[in-house]
């Protein structure tokens, strides 16, 4: 594993009527970030949040009291409806994202896919973790959303996230906190809540 370095360092600060807390992500780390949804903000939820904290992380804006090393990509799912990823395979996928041969096989055994499965028809939590997988290939800091994930789903994610994370790597995860939960599932995931401003 690499030596641990600092990604992000927040010093706290308001963002669009809320409050971001104190938080420093290294190497080896998930940062969960719990966001109140709702109720509404001048008429915005906290969904309408991401995207200003998304253009923070990849260093496209500054606020005072934030610091991050490097620009943070955010894993998006494969577009399904381009042309070029009409006929894109699982195999095609993690070859043209160059993820390592050796790990072709484990990704599609903890996935449970064949590797001439059309991206096309991918569900929502292998689509999510190739799209992750091709980000990390990328950057060792990468960003995604918990969003619309059931239970199990999110289980999946985490196991997958974990592992990555023992390799060195880090991630920001965005989480609804109407769906908090007791504790972070490993050691490595750390938690902040992210709320409304008083008025």
């Amino acid at each position: 594993m690499a030596p641990s370095h600092t990604h992000v360092k927040s010093g706290g600060f308001n963002l669009k009527g809320y409050n971001i807390p104190l938080f420093e992500l290294k190497s080896g780390q998930l940062l969960r970030m719990w966001i109140q949804i709702i109720p509404p903000v001048n008429g915005k939820n906290g969904y309408n949040l991401i995207p200003y904290l998304e253009k923070l992380f990849l260093k496209k804006r500054k606020t005072e009291g934030l610091w991050v090393h490097k620009a943070i990509p955010f894993a998006r799912f494969i577009p399904k409806r381009r042309f070029q990823n009409h006929f894109l395979t699982v195999d095609k996928f993690l070859k043209k994202q160059r993820i390592p041969v050796d790990q072709h096989l484990q990704i599609k055994e903890f996935l449970d896919l064949a590797g001439n499965l059309k991206i096309r028809f991918l569900g929502a939590t292998p689509g999510r973790i190739l799209s992750m997988l091709a980000a990390w290939e990328k950057s060792d800091c990468i960003a995604f959303d918990y969003y619309g994930l059931g239970p199990a789903d999110v289980e999946k994610i985490n196991q997958f996230v974990n592992g990555k994370l023992q390799e060195g790597k880090s991630a920001i995860g965005f989480d609804n906190l109407y769906y908090l939960e007791e504790k972070e599932p490993f050691p490595a995931f750390t938690r902040i809540i992210i709320e409304q401003s008083e008025p």
